[in-house]
């Protein structure tokens, strides 16, 4: 199994998220992917706002909703890795911070990536 890293800002309320949309994964906002080690970044473990833009948007199988990180700009929340049957309109639980943390995304399935520091 080849090892990957992610750099994630996670929702403070992250289970409640999960709940809310009915999500197998832990909601992040991807920062940067596909890292051989966990990142080094001088800012792990700050809190940054965000703001939610529009709705959720779905591409091919993915479906997501952009959000304006401060100091980040412009990145995604993935909601689902399968295709979304049902209306998008799904009611979107109050998030405005999150922590700037790594995960180990080895796992072909995202239900079992896990945050690490």
């Amino acid at each position: 199994m080849v090892s990957s890293y992610s750099l994630w800002v996670v929702p403070h309320n992250y289970p409640r998220v999960m709940v809310s949309l009915g999500m197998t994964h832990i909601p992040h906002i991807n920062i940067k992917c596909d890292m051989s080690y966990p990142c080094t970044h001088p800012d792990i473990g700050k809190e940054y706002s965000f703001n939610i833009i529009g709705n959720i948007q779905q591409c091919d199988n993915i479906a997501y909703i952009n959000c304006d990180v401060d100091e980040l700009g412009v990145k995604q929340m993935i909601i689902s890795f399968e295709s979304i049957s049902r209306e998008l309109d799904l009611k979107i639980p109050d998030i405005s911070r999150g922590i700037l943390c790594n995960a180990n995304t080895s796992s072909r399935y995202p239900s079992k990536w896990t945050v690490i520091e």
